[in-house]
């Protein structure tokens, strides 16, 4: 009896975090340890969890952002790790969201950390900048990643018709592969940077970023959840620092989400504890911060009410 009690108390949570391969995936397993809390389990305070009591949480892989929002949305998954962008499009029906696509009931823990667009090109081609791009063999991404959705909407700005372009739609790694094959001229991932596919890459062959900037990347950033950023220079070896644009990588749970356990989720992500295992785990997991968990949200992207009191608590505001 006392051991049915206590598969009673057990809280199973699905945190959708995109394809196997990509920085997402490896946060949000790192984010499923932290908040994970099972019966049993030693004391926050004595070295062991200091997730949410009865919690077990795991990371699922699903095709990019659209996937794990709509999923979220209709309670296929507890939370996820989404894109600002693809969120604020989802939550206002925009785009592919419009009408009744939209996602009203989709509420945010906090902001974790920037995904960069990367626009890849062999060090030893001639391609310098994206209206280059014109006539060569260009992946997008897959046609429902973030990559993909992003590709097309940078393009569009900069005035360059997919059309002038032979267009593949291929993984981050299968597109790595075909650059090193000669086979590619370039290819668009967005990850969190350092991405390994792209460092893997840099050591293999060698290879430059084209550079975002000037107006349309300007107007870009002004409308949308895309903000104007720097790869530093040696994030990828022998690669200058390049300018480029980034958005959030947002937490997002379903507004049906009791609050105590969203209150709960927002404290076990911001433990002290978890700092560490975050920073333990993963280069870019160092770049998650309770001062930047906000930050960018503005009136778009409705809070949690569990999180929004939890950042009341801590003093930390939009």
């Amino acid at each position: 009896p006392q051991e049915g009690a206590k598969a009673q108390d057990i809280r199973f949570l699905r945190i959708g975090a995109g394809p196997t391969s990509g920085t997402s995936f490896s946060i949000a397993g790192l984010i499923a340890n932290a908040i994970s809390n099972p019966p049993g389990s030693r004391p926050c305070e004595k070295g062991g969890s200091c997730g949410v009591p009865g919690v077990i949480a795991v990371a699922q892989s699903t095709q990019g952002s659209s996937e794990s929002l709509r999923s979220v949305a209709r309670g296929g998954l507890d939370a996820a790790l989404a894109q600002g962008d693809t969120l604020i499009a989802a939550v206002n029906g925009q785009g592919d969201f419009a009408g009744k696509a939209a996602l009203k009931n989709l509420r945010a823990i906090g902001v974790l950390y920037p995904a960069t667009v990367h626009v890849v090109v062999r060090k030893d081609s001639r391609i310098k900048t994206l209206r280059d791009l014109r006539g060569k063999r260009v992946s997008l991404g897959e046609k429902t990643s973030d990559a993909f959705a992003n590709a097309r909407r940078i393009l569009a700005a900069f005035n360059i018709p997919l059309d002038q372009m032979a267009v593949y739609n291929l993984t981050a790694n299968a597109a790595a592969d075909l650059m090193a094959a000669g086979k590619l001229d370039a290819f668009f991932a967005v990850d969190g940077a350092p991405a390994v596919t792209i460092q893997d890459l840099a050591e293999r062959v060698g290879i430059a970023l084209l550079p975002l900037n000037g107006p349309p990347a300007l107007k870009l950033a002004d409308k949308t959840f895309l903000d104007s950023a720097e790869i530093p220079a040696d994030t990828y070896k022998g690669v200058a620092a390049t300018a480029t644009l980034q958005t959030g990588i947002v937490l997002v749970v379903n507004a049906a989400m009791p609050d105590d356990l969203a209150l709960g989720l927002t404290r076990a992500l911001w433990h002290k504890n978890t700092a560490k295992l975050l920073a333990n785990g993963h280069p870019v997991a160092k770049r998650i911060t309770l001062e930047t968990a906000l930050s960018g949200l503005g009136n778009n992207i409705p809070l949690h009410p569990g999180a929004a009191a939890f950042y009341a608590e801590a003093d930390v505001t939009r």
